[in-house]
């Protein structure tokens, strides 16, 4: 397996956009609450998973969410992510269907390389906007973020 020598570069990135640890009252762990429940977040996948990007990119038409409650991190994987509660944000559940979407295509950088970054960067554009992508892009290229398009994703980067 290759070293995930971006991942501390993503996540620094994604905390320095998008992390409100003095919000107490709005946020969770000091990521925006923006779903109060495992369905709601269930509702948001599937809406995701039916969106034309999605479907570009060939990624599988059903993720399955599942509550990991006694559990610190997330995970992205395949046909499913794993989120503790604290992780009902729209970022980080972007942040784990970019990992489950870079897995599903076995593309080798898919734990923070620049296939799995393309792939989150797009997703951020299409659920939060241009300006939050062009935030993030802005962030991650002053910590040396890398993303890139793989030869197996030209077909949907158009």
């Amino acid at each position: 397996m290759a070293r995930d020598s971006q991942r501390s570069k993503v996540y620094r990135s994604e905390r320095v956009v998008w992390h409100r640890q003095e919000d107490v009252i709005n946020t969770t762990m000091g990521w925006p609450k923006d779903f109060d429940s495992v369905e709601d977040v269930q509702a948001y996948v599937n809406a995701v998973t039916k969106s034309k990007f999605w479907k570009e990119a060939g990624g599988r038409q059903f993720v399955h969410v599942a509550p990991v409650p006694d559990r610190q991190w997330a995970r992205g994987w395949y046909n499913k992510i794993e989120l503790p509660r604290w992780a009902y944000s729209k970022v980080v559940i972007l942040h784990e269907l970019a990992h489950s979407l870079a897995l599903q295509h076995d593309y080798h950088d898919a734990t923070h390389g620049p296939a799995f970054v393309f792939l989150f960067r797009r997703l951020i554009e299409q659920e939060l906007g241009a300006d939050e992508r062009a935030r993030y892009d802005r962030v991650a290229e002053v910590n040396g973020v890398k993303w890139g398009v793989s030869a197996a994703m030209r077909r949907f980067t158009r």
